[in-house]
């Protein structure tokens, strides 16, 4: 936008809201608005900060009570112990039971060669992770 445009634009704009700006406001709204102006300028002494809000204090209570919770909650191991819990062991794998589970879904039809090829490449990797461990 250059200048002339924006010379033209101004008067057409000052001119359309000659109307509203020279229209008298009382002084009752003009006094209240400079005072409301005024607070939000000029920090008065009486003014509360935000960290010195009154609403803080629940929320610190809260805090301390929390933390002395957790403090002194029986959870917390001591340092230089351990626990030792037990693990169920594996059940061994039936191969029969895998083989008729396999006969069943041959018969079926949601068994073919292909499976039973991936089924025997499975094998001898897991072998392989085994023999290596």
């Amino acid at each position: 936008m250059n200048d002339k445009d924006f010379q033209k634009m101004d008067e057409k704009w000052m001119k359309s809201t000659k109307d509203i700006r020279e229209k008298k406001v009382s002084d009752g709204i003009l006094k209240g608005f400079s005072a409301s102006v005024e607070r939000r300028i000029i920090p008065t002494e009486h003014s509360v900060k935000r960290w010195q809000s009154p609403a803080w204090v629940p929320v610190m209570a809260v805090l301390v009570i929390a933390s002395v919770i957790v403090l002194r909650s029986p959870i917390l191991s001591e340092p230089g112990t351990t626990s030792v819990e037990t693990v169920d062991s594996a059940e061994p794998i039936d191969i029969d039971a895998v083989e008729s589970e396999i006969a069943d879904l041959r018969a079926i039809g949601s068994w073919n060669d292909e499976d039973d090829a991936l089924f025997g490449q499975t094998d001898e990797w897991a072998m392989e992770v085994y023999d290596s461990a």
